[in-house]
């Protein structure tokens, strides 16, 4: 799916303002995470616009992978922010578990 369809959805919107965007729409992968990222700091409003602008485009545009991209979310969405919490952050750990490893550097920090 081409980004600038999303950018002129979300700019004829007024989601947010999307000039800083077309200078990364050939290097998707900073794109699509920088394009998320500040949808997310500006709050639910602006989530509520993209799903808006999103499912606008499945409508006039459907696109393949547009198309997958939301049927999972539909499918998974419940699970989905659990996953990609622990595919960045990893497994928390229980109070002890964090005590020990605290403990543990602050004990190897003395170390080096």
């Amino acid at each position: 799916m081409n980004p600038h369809s999303i950018l002129v959805e979300l700019q004829s919107r007024r989601v947010l303002n999307t000039d800083k965007y077309l200078s990364m729409e050939k290097d998707r992968s900073s794109f699509s995470h920088t394009l998320l990222q500040d949808i997310q700091d500006r709050g639910r409003e602006a989530v509520i616009g993209l799903w808006e602008c999103l499912y606008m485009l499945k409508k006039d545009r459907p696109h393949p992978n547009l198309l997958a991209v939301l049927d999972e979310i539909t499918q998974r969405g419940d699970r989905l922010v659990g996953q990609i919490l622990l595919d960045e952050l990893g497994h928390s750990l229980t109070p002890r578990a964090e005590r020990y490893s605290e403990k543990a550097q602050t004990t190897s920090d003395g170390e080096d």
